[in-house]
């Protein structure tokens, strides 16, 4: 027995020496892969394939590059001009603060800033006639093309190529940038978004017949991916940013479905004015349905200066404040009666003065959003109303330092006023109601619109 034990040790000593080396081997080999991993970047294709690309996308679109165009693998971040200044954005946080779209604790600057990267994770340089992919892009490719690699190194730069296409026959990305309304605006991007992703889904496509199911699938993978890399940013531009391919595809898929290319082209020429026309297609194709234009001339002749903020908001932004204290179903519902809106905002010393002015098509449906509006004001800002005597549809709630909030239905208009002194509240709202405008959006833009491809 002596000997055995003795002999135990050693005999275990080749198995442990062997053990140790295998475990040794697989850790270097794990080394030697982690320190030769690169993060994903979008692949430069040679002059020649870029050059083989670019004819593939222009004959999808049915358009010609008019301007030669390189690319750039990488984006800086640092490319693009600042959009929003820094003291706007202060106010304009304030504003959305007030009638509940952002938490109290966002800082909107930065997300802004996350904002404007994402929506630019493809773009087209109209100043050096390039086309810049950020590293994110190639997540686009995947989820596009369900993880087929050709997809994921070459569906970034169609993208890309299709804006350039935009610019260069419609200007469209630059006119987008003049047009003040941000709903209208969403409505913009929706056009030009779901052009670029048809146009990526062709190219995945090939010769093959379009199957809108599976087409749908695709898209929803990318609205998926973006959601998944814009997760850091506050929950409204999480939907400003996805609701221009989500809703955009379909919206132009209508305009194809009709009409072709032709079809497309044509909706840069006669773009939908509003985010309502978007989510509901039949609003603009079948029976078009502007929004309505307000015009509060009451409180701008109060004022001593100039509005600091006007903004629309539209259906889209209004149905997400609804998410708050109702279902998704629900707020769609009350939100789906939206006729137009306007949002400004003044300074009044240190103070703001907010004034939300929004139209319904008919007096039930502004009654119904009063009230949606008011459960998202006590939740959100903990506010508490009280209804004067015999008049229900119009609250008030009391705040710091003596001023108040108004929330108060005429009609189909509900008005929302937030920030004046409580002896002053009643006199200027019956100001604002006295001199309300209302009437159809004008369809003329501040530019030359693209012409139709008749």
């Amino acid at each position: 027995m002596d000997a055995w034990e003795r002999r135990k040790p050693n005999d275990r000593n080749p198995i442990s020496r062997s053990c140790a080396w295998a475990a040794l081997l697989i850790f270097l080999n794990l080394l030697a892969t982690c320190s030769w991993q690169k993060p994903d970047t979008p692949t430069r294709l040679s002059p020649d394939s870029f050059g083989a690309l670019k004819q593939r996308v222009a004959s999808i679109r049915g358009l010609p590059f008019k301007q030669d165009i390189s690319q750039e693998a990488r984006s800086s971040g640092n490319d693009f001009d600042d959009e929003d200044d820094p003291r706007s954005i202060a106010r304009l946080s304030q504003a959305y603060k007030r009638i509940g779209l952002l938490p109290d604790a966002t800082d909107l600057a930065k997300a802004l800033a996350d904002f404007h990267r994402l929506q630019r994770l493809t773009f087209y340089d109209r100043r050096k006639d390039m086309i810049l992919l950020a590293p994110e892009s190639i997540k686009l490719g995947r989820a596009l093309g369900e993880d087929d690699s050709r997809s994921a190194e070459t569906i970034p730069m169609v993208f890309a190529l299709t804006q350039a296409l935009q610019e260069q026959n419609f200007q469209w990305p630059s006119k987008i940038k003049l047009v003040p309304a941000e709903d209208r605006r969403l409505a913009f991007r929706a056009v030009a978004s779901g052009d670029v992703v048809l146009t990526g889904l062709s190219y995945l496509r090939g010769n093959g017949p379009a199957q809108w199911p599976a087409q749908q699938q695709a898209v929803s993978r990318l609205v998926n991916e973006l959601n998944t890399l814009a997760s850091g940013l506050p929950p409204m531009l999480r939907e400003r940013l996805v609701f221009p391919y989500r809703e955009g595809s379909q919206f132009v898929q209508w305009a194809y479905a009709a009409r072709g290319l032709e079809g497309i082209n044509a909706l840069f020429a006669n773009p939908p004015l509003s985010t309502a026309q978007v989510m509901h297609p039949q609003k603009f194709y079948i029976r078009r349905q502007n929004p309505l234009r307000i015009v509060d001339w009451g409180l701008m002749q109060q004022m001593k200066s100039a509005a600091i903020i006007e903004r629309t908001l539209g259906e889209y932004l209004i149905q997400f404040l609804l998410t708050s204290t109702h279902s998704r179903l629900e707020a769609a519902r009350i939100a789906s009666a939206w006729a137009g809106d306007h949002l400004s905002a003044y300074a009044d010393g240190e103070n703001l003065i907010t004034c939300w002015i929004s139209a319904w098509d008919e007096e039930t449906s502004a009654q119904e959003f009063l009230r949606a509006f008011e459960a998202v004001l006590v939740r959100q800002r903990g506010l508490r109303f009280e209804t004067s005597a015999g008049q229900k549809n119009n609250l008030k709630a009391d705040l710091a330092a003596g001023a108040s909030t108004l929330l108060q239905v005429k009609g189909p208009v509900v008005l929302f006023l937030d920030g004046v002194g409580s002896a002053r509240a009643p006199q200027l709202a019956e100001r604002i109601w006295q001199e309300l405008e209302t009437g159809p959006e004008p369809t003329t833009f501040p530019f030359d619109s693209a012409q139709s491809r008749r």
